[in-house]
């Protein structure tokens, strides 16, 4: 049985991996597309222009983008930022007991 149940739960992690992965790669895809528009001299909709840096993000997920950022100097375009960020809301554990010391 513990066989079986660890056969299952490996199968699952499996198929996460693969399905996050994917939406990764999707999104990559998709900033990779944005990122050639820009070079063609076209700015996407959904791209933010501020003086030279243009930028944008792409959704991996319902808690993950894709946060691009790029300096286009004439016809020159450098990829500052292509990273991954977390929209999840955190909450801090805040309830760990410290031993002060005191018996």
């Amino acid at each position: 049985m513990l066989t079986l149940s660890t056969v299952r739960a490996d199968d699952r992690l499996a198929d996460a991996s693969v399905d996050a992965v994917s939406a990764y790669y999707r999104a990559d895809a998709e900033a990779e597309s944005l990122l050639s528009r820009l070079r063609s001299g076209e700015v996407p909709d959904g791209v933010a222009v501020s003086g030279d840096l243009y930028t944008y993000s792409c959704t991996i997920s319902d808690t993950r983008l894709l946060q691009v950022e790029v300096r286009v100097d004439g016809s020159c375009y450098r990829v500052l930022r292509w990273q991954e960020e977390s929209t999840a809301e955190w909450n801090p554990d805040t309830g760990l007991d410290v031993w002060t010391g005191e018996s």
